[in-house]
C-alpha cells in the first residue's frame, strides 16, 4: 500500500513539473527510486504494487469469535486461547497469533463514535 501511495505521489508531483531530485527529498526516496516509479506505466504499478489478499488459518473461525466478543467484551485473549487449544487441537498456532486475530476483531467489534 505504501508504494502504491508513493507511485501516485511521485506522478502527481512530476505533473507539477517537479525535478526528480526535489521529488525524492520531498518523499524522503532515492533518485532512482524515482526515476524508477516514473518509467512505469499505471498497469505495470498497480501489478507490481497490489498484493494478494492472504487468508489466516483462522479466518472460518472469525464469525464465531466475533460473537463470543460481542457478548463477552471484557473476555480476555488468553482464556480464549485455551479454549481454542482443546476445541482445535490439530491446529498448531502460537498465542501470539491469536492474540493478534482477537484484537482485530476487537477492534472491528467496537462501537463507532
Amino acid at each position: 500500500m505504501i508504494g502504491v501511495k508513493i507511485y501516485h505521489t511521485v506522478e502527481v508531483l512530476r505533473r507539477k513539473e517537479k525535478s526528480i531530485r526535489k521529488i525524492a527529498k520531498l518523499l524522503s526516496i532515492s533518485k532512482t527510486t524515482v526515476q524508477k516509479y516514473l518509467k512505469l506505466n499505471h498497469q505495470e504499478a498497480m501489478e507490481k504494487f497490489s498484493s494478494p489478499i492472504r487468508k489466516s488459518i483462522l479466518s472460518p473461525f472469525e464469525s464465531d469469535y466475533t460473537k463470543i466478543i460481542e457478548n463477552n467484551p471484557k473476555l480476555r485473549a488468553s482464556k480464549l486461547y485455551q479454549k481454542f487449544k482443546k476445541s482445535h487441537p490439530d491446529i498448531q498456532i502460537s498465542d501470539r497469533m491469536f492474540r493478534t486475530f482477537i484484537r482485530k476483531i476487537k477492534h472491528n467489534t467496537q462501537p463507532k463514535l
